[in-house]
């Protein structure tokens, strides 16, 4: 039988989870910040992490930084800072970029939704070379083994190289193999560069259980760019 304690704190988590699922404003997010600290709920790190991505998601990135920042007395977990990277990717890319490169540093592993995240941080940058270096870490870790690993890299490369590094992202395309969001981001990457004519050799060769809306949208603003 759970005891008093054990009750009350599963009661507190759940009015928090409660309370974060019905945020919508900066002004529902400090009222939750309020009762967090009132119930000392940041001491657990999937509460710390759950409010960092939900301040994220709502557009509060410096919120989510300085949650973060206050919170760093002690070692924090690798999804713990994949949400922050994540927070980060687009306000602030040069420190999200800084911050999974301190990961290794504190003696953590990478998992397949770190690269993810820092390659949404690459595009940003624009910064193919610094792409490169993470598809390094992919190779090295295993994760490019992961098919949401792979299909970013393929967005990275497709938004950052130009033509040229769309053969970068074939390469990995046709490294990896068939899955349906792959065959979707490469299509998306031939269509970024107008190579309609790939895209549609591309879309032809897949079977029709991969084939969705995305893939359809993707071909039918292919063939938009090239008419108009």
């Amino acid at each position: 039988m759970n005891s008093p304690l054990i009750r009350t704190l599963s009661n507190t988590t759940q009015q928090f989870q409660q309370l974060l699922s019905q945020c919508t404003t900066l002004t529902h997010l400090q009222q939750t910040h309020t009762f967090i600290l009132k119930h000392a709920l940041f001491q657990n790190d999937i509460n710390l992490s759950r409010f960092i991505h939900r301040t994220a998601s709502l557009n509060f990135p410096t919120y989510s930084y300085s949650i973060f920042t206050f919170n760093h007395n002690r070692p924090f977990p690798i999804f713990v800072y994949n949400n922050i990277i994540y927070a980060l990717s687009s306000s602030n890319p040069k420190l999200a970029v800084s911050i999974f490169s301190s990961v290794r540093k504190v003696g953590l592993s990478f998992d397949s939704y770190s690269l993810p995240y820092v390659l949404k941080s690459v595009v940003c940058l624009n910064d193919v070379g610094l792409g490169k270096q993470i598809h390094c870490v992919g190779v090295v870790t295993g994760l490019d083994k992961n098919v949401n690993v792979v299909s970013s890299l393929i967005q990275m490369y497709s938004c950052c190289g130009g033509e040229n590094d769309v053969c970068s992202a074939r390469k990995v395309f046709d490294w990896f193999g068939g899955n349906g969001c792959v065959w979707n981001a490469m299509i998306v990457a031939y269509v970024k560069v107008g190579d309609v004519c790939n895209a549609r050799k591309l879309f032809d060769s897949m079977s029709e259980r991969d084939n969705d809306v995305f893939t359809w949208t993707a071909m039918i603003s292919g063939y938009t760019q090239v008419m108009f």
